[in-house]
């Protein structure tokens, strides 16, 4: 049998979109044009994740979110997280810690996971091929730079 290989499939809204980051102004049009308003709590999730390369949690999101808007439920964050992976705005990263990361780079890539100071890192593997099966994403565990020069700097 050939190798065969597809890349992720973006979600019916977001199709025309190539991959990469979107902008809020794109997302919120998607938004209307699925039925969905601009919410103060969407706003917010989509300004701390525009441009964002650190892979935040939804633990983390949430934080920050309410540091914004005062008390918002965990809950509706997790719903717009959903609805914006449902249209292909974010990615949901599984497999690199118990929790879910979230990554607005919609991009055909993979991640990096420093098991000491638990970064994520995009990686650009390129077509990543593997026979009779999809590749969505390989999570790679293993140390960053700064945390491989901090732990060898330290011994004898």
């Amino acid at each position: 049998m050939g190798q065969t290989h597809e890349r992720p499939v973006q979600s019916h809204a977001a199709s025309d979109h190539d991959g990469g980051m979107i902008s809020r102004d794109v997302a919120a049009s998607l938004l209307r044009e699925t039925g969905l308003r601009m919410t103060a709590q969407r706003n917010a999730v989509l300004e701390l994740l525009e441009g964002n390369r650190s892979h935040p949690t939804a633990d983390a999101i949430i934080t920050k979110v309410q540091e914004r808007l005062g008390y918002v439920s965990a809950a509706t964050i997790y719903n717009t997280l959903e609805s914006l992976e449902e249209l292909g705005l974010i990615r949901r990263i599984d497999g690199l810690e118990a929790k879910a990361h979230f990554d607005p780079d919609t991009s055909y890539h993979h991640h990096a996971i420093c098991s000491s100071c638990k970064r994520v890192f995009d990686v650009d593997l390129g077509e990543t091929r593997v026979p009779n099966f999809t590749v969505d994403n390989i999570v790679i565990h293993g140390l960053c730079d700064e945390c491989k020069a901090a732990k060898y700097s330290t011994r004898p």
